[in-house]
């Protein structure tokens, strides 16, 4: 198999050749986005097209699955859902600012209102609910995943979910 953007030669496992049913001498087009590189024909008919969505799309399914088991089901929080159209950080600050109040870069900030005035501290964590997608939000809802434990999760940075 080629790399036609590199021209460069690399090897797939012949029993993942036969699988895919990729033809040896065929270029192939690599989608490389954060955490997943996925290895398509360079040129494909309407029929492979079809079988890459499907593939795909039931990929995506076993994922959404998976996290939403991580998750547990929504049981409806009594006062509505706190995380109902929360889909940015609460705040930002320039790298100057973090490093005068020992704030790591790329850690999530936490707000706080007192009388008309807002105190920003460090949140504690990398990651929480406001770095995943809203399509992906949109999905996990349709499903019934937790938003809440999907935020506590975010916050394990590194939490296995999935286990190929």
């Amino acid at each position: 198999m080629r790399n036609n953007k590199r021209q460069k030669e690399f090897l797939l496992p012949s029993e993942a050749v036969d699988i895919c049913g990729f033809d040896p001498s065929e270029a192939l087009c690599l989608r490389v986005e954060r955490d997943v590189l996925v290895a398509i024909p360079a040129d494909m008919t309407a029929l492979q097209t079809v079988h890459v969505i499907d593939a795909l799309t039931c990929l995506s399914a076993e994922l959404l699955g998976k996290l939403k088991d991580a998750c547990g089901p929504c049981r409806g929080c009594p006062d509505g859902c706190p995380y109902e159209g929360v889909y940015g950080p609460e705040a930002e600050l320039s790298e100057e600012i973090r490093a005068e109040m020992g704030i790591p870069e790329g850690y999530k900030l936490h707000v706080e209102v007192r009388e008309g005035v807002a105190h920003i501290t460090d949140g504690g964590q990398r990651h929480d609910i406001t770095d995943v997608p809203p399509a992906v939000r949109r999905m996990l809802e349709d499903i019934g995943a937790c938003a809440g434990s999907l935020d506590e999760l975010m916050m394990l940075d590194g939490e296995v979910v999935h286990h190929g």
